[in-house]
């Protein structure tokens, strides 16, 4: 699992109202400027509409082009041979030149498709730095380590050693730790300054800590204990002890805070409900019938919760009104999900599909999903800066 030091860096840009890799390129997508074709043995400039060509006015002296050879047409000048139809053309090589119909009334003899331009050149220099991209913090479980990761740069900067098989990370608000739960036993906080371990809170025999939530004020942890004797730990951080347990259902995973600290959410991977815990008397107040749940994301105003569940292939999220506690909708994602992440302002859902090696992202004014192959196992979102 990962998450992010103070206010910062998604794993995945978001951008516009659409994904510019959600439709198949045409050819416009692909070149994008005019083309010099032959008409008639003459050169016409043309455009991209789509897959169609459209002739645009043009000044072109047909002495400056070779329009008398049965292929796309060169420049006099350009001292380069023959472009002969069936080679491949096209940035992506796909494309073999061929004839090719004219469109806007003008039908003529061939309208030969053209090579490509090439590339614009790379950057000679990488984009300077930005010194307000946060540090990403993540665990190493089997490693038994945690790592910071320069968020500009993403170059490795230290490595702390933590009890065996850490597992979930969180924050305190003000930036100063990062809290560390650790299945063998324990919750270690690292000083974020020095990165190095500043004390660890020992949690009771038998308990295998996974699931973490830190209170808005900083001042209480939520930890789930995952075995079947499941049970919900708060830790007051002043005085770095257990303060009550919560029994609950067999193997609790994940724990995630409403916005306003209220309800703490908790899922489970081999279950059939979701539990809702009142905060303030640390009881029970609401049972969700969702099966096999992972992670639980909130919108901004804590009005909605969305919830993925791996029971079916291909997965699911419930959108749960959070005053009913009752589903109002549901979007099918890949297989498998686990992390999910609500951009900023409340657009989109990304979905990391471990076990579909995908990852969806959900438009939630649209109401639409669209799933992509990752080709890898995805695990953990971290929120980043765009670059403008």
């Amino acid at each position: 699992m990962a998450a992010t030091a103070g206010i910062s860096l998604v794993a995945l840009l978001l951008s516009g109202d659409e994904c510019s890799a959600c439709h198949d390129p045409t050819r416009q997508d692909r070149y994008g400027r005019t083309w010099v074709v032959c008409v008639s043995n003459k050169p016409q400039l043309v455009r991209w509409d789509g897959d169609s060509a459209i002739p645009v006015s043009s000044n072109l002296n047909a002495k400056d082009w070779d329009c008398g050879t049965g292929s796309s047409p060169k420049w006099i000048g350009s001292g380069v041979s023959n472009y002969p139809v069936g080679t491949l053309a096209g940035p992506y090589g796909g494309d073999k030149r061929r004839t090719a119909t004219a469109t806007n009334g003008l039908a003529a003899p061939p309208l030969l498709l053209l090579p490509f331009t090439p590339a614009p050149d790379k950057p000679k220099t990488a984009p300077d730095c930005d010194s307000s991209y946060a540090d990403v913090i993540h665990v190493n479980h089997l490693q038994n380590t945690v790592s910071l990761t320069g968020g500009c740069t993403l170059a490795w900067k230290a490595t702390v050693t933590v009890p065996d098989a850490p597992l979930q990370v969180v924050t305190t608000s003000d930036g100063r730790f990062a809290l560390v739960t650790s299945f063998s036993g324990g919750v270690t906080a690292i000083d974020l300054s020095t990165f190095k371990v500043a004390y660890t809170i020992p949690t009771p025999g038998g308990v295998t800590p996974n699931g973490i939530a830190i209170s808005p004020d900083d001042s209480r942890l939520y930890v789930t204990n995952f075995d079947t004797a499941g049970m919900l730990l708060t830790i007051d951080l002043a005085s770095r002890r257990v303060v009550s347990t919560l029994p609950t259902n067999a193997y609790p995973s994940g724990a995630v805070l409403s916005p306003d600290g209220s309800q703490l959410w908790l899922t489970f991977p081999f279950g059939q409900t979701v539990w809702v815990v009142d905060t303030l008397s640390n009881t029970l107040a609401a049972q969700i019938a969702a099966p096999q749940t992972t992670g639980v994301a909130f919108d901004s105003t804590g009005a909605n919760a969305y919830i993925t569940s791996s029971q079916n292939a291909p997965g699911t999220v419930f959108q749960v009104n959070t005053q009913t506690f009752q589903t109002v909708k549901t979007y099918t994602v890949g297989t498998g999900p686990g992390d999910i992440w609500m951009s900023f302002a409340d657009d989109f859902l990304v979905v990391n599909n471990h076990e579909g090696n995908s990852i969806s992202v959900i438009d939630l004014k649209a109401a639409k999903v669209v799933t992509a192959s990752t080709g890898n196992l995805p695990m953990g979102i971290i929120p980043v800066r765009i670059l403008p």
